[in-house]
């Protein structure tokens, strides 16, 4: 008794162990994401980034700055730095819609992919099956979305295709257009 007492008190500990090192290991991917996601807000808004970065209604006012690179960024700010997914998706789906940069509306769409996924609202995949499907779209973005779309529907999607768009399974796709 005593000793299967003792076993399970170090399968215990072992296991705390193996939990922290997996937290570890998320709060560094996270930090590494983090710097990353700054680096790449400063190279698109040069000084604009920090000041954003100060408050999310700063960050706010800048979704009409006359630079695309500008907008952008703070739509990125205000999901990704402040987590505000909920209180920016009506933004998004205007900038989505109505953005004069192609850049913008392709960023607001994909924060759209995020907020609807976050809240297991299917319009993400329906948001993605429609850049798949539209001809006008660079064909890199099309078939990044479509990694994306596939990878949403399953965990261990099939290989990427080699062609595009000739190996996309546009059934697959037409079936996510219409996904409730």
């Amino acid at each position: 008794m005593e000793r299967g007492k003792r076993q399970l008190e170090r399968n215990a500990h072992e296991l705390r162990e193996f939990v922290k090192g997996v937290d570890s290991h998320r709060v560094e991917a996270a930090a590494r994401t983090s710097q990353l996601n700054v680096q790449v807000w400063r190279a698109l808004a040069g000084g604009e980034c920090d000041k954003m970065m100060a408050s999310p209604g700063t960050a706010r006012g800048y979704l009409s700055h006359p630079d695309s690179k500008v907008r952008m960024a703070a739509l990125s700010i205000l999901t990704r730095h402040f987590g505000l997914w909920e209180e920016t998706q009506a933004e998004c789906e205007r900038m989505a819609d109505a953005d004069i940069a192609a850049s913008v509306r392709l960023c607001a769409k994909l924060c759209l992919v995020s907020c609807y996924q976050r809240a297991g609202d299917p319009r993400g995949k329906q948001v993605l099956a429609r850049i798949v499907r539209d001809g006008s779209e660079a064909d890199e973005t099309r078939l990044s979305c479509y990694a994306l779309l596939r990878s949403l529907h399953d965990p261990s999607p099939p290989k990427q295709p080699e062609h595009f768009p000739g190996d996309v399974d546009w059934e697959f796709v037409d079936e996510m257009l219409n996904v409730t």
